[in-house]
């Protein structure tokens, strides 16, 4: 009998190491899609971030190059203001000569 009673024994020791392997197995499996969970998580907020970064960039970007552009429009005001006030002047100093030519013609 006491054989018999070692076999059984030896099998239900046997069962619970297996079971303890199968949790173990299980446990392990568990925690490495636990982190590769965490590791698709911090890629995907590291692309999230470098996506932010890079639409931050390109607003700075088009807010400088609108800023540039009203520079421009405004010099190009400001020029052709000066182009204008520039050609009047001139138009009365012509004004000016030929009346001055006429009043010496007519003397």
């Amino acid at each position: 009998m006491a054989r018999r009673s070692a076999l059984r024994t030896t099998i239900k020791v046997v069962k619970a190491i297996d079971r303890a392997n199968r949790r173990a197995i299980k446990e392990r499996e568990r925690q490495e899609r636990a982190r590769e969970r965490e590791a698709l998580q911090r890629q995907r907020e590291r692309e999230r971030l470098q996506r932010e970064r890079e639409r931050e960039k390109l607003k700075l970007q088009k807010e400088k190059e609108k800023r540039q552009k009203e520079l421009l429009k405004v010099a190009i005001q400001k020029n052709r203001e000066e182009e204008k006030i520039a050609y009047e002047k001139r138009c009365i100093r012509r004004k000016n000569l030929r009346e001055t030519i006429i009043d010496l013609e007519l003397m």
